[in-house]
């Protein structure tokens, strides 16, 4: 896949409640799809993932399988008060 230079691709990382997080998922244009569901105050996405432990040829693995199909409710904090979350929920770049 090709990327121009210069063209911004946002990456989102959902945390749960409990504290769990999810693997980062990143946005694509010119459709932009989860910009514009935010956008509208809400996202479609999959309830939280299960985690199992897998064995294969004597080797293990997690397999990981999404939650069931839903739509969470959105809304924009302010700044100050997002960064303020991404502290208390532990983000940090590499979770992108």
């Amino acid at each position: 896949m090709w990327f121009p230079p210069g063209r911004v691709w946002p990456w989102f990382v959902i945390v749960w409640a409990d504290g769990t997080k999810e693997s980062s998922f990143e946005d694509y244009g010119p459709l932009w799809l989860t910009v514009r569901e935010l956008d509208a105050g809400y996202l479609q996405h999959y309830g939280p993932s299960k985690i199992t432990e897998k064995r294969f040829l004597g080797m293990r693995g997690l397999s990981v399988t999404p939650g069931a199909p839903s739509r969470f409710e959105f809304e924009w904090l302010p700044r100050a008060e997002a960064e303020a979350q991404w502290r208390r929920l532990g983000l940090v770049d590499a979770d992108f």
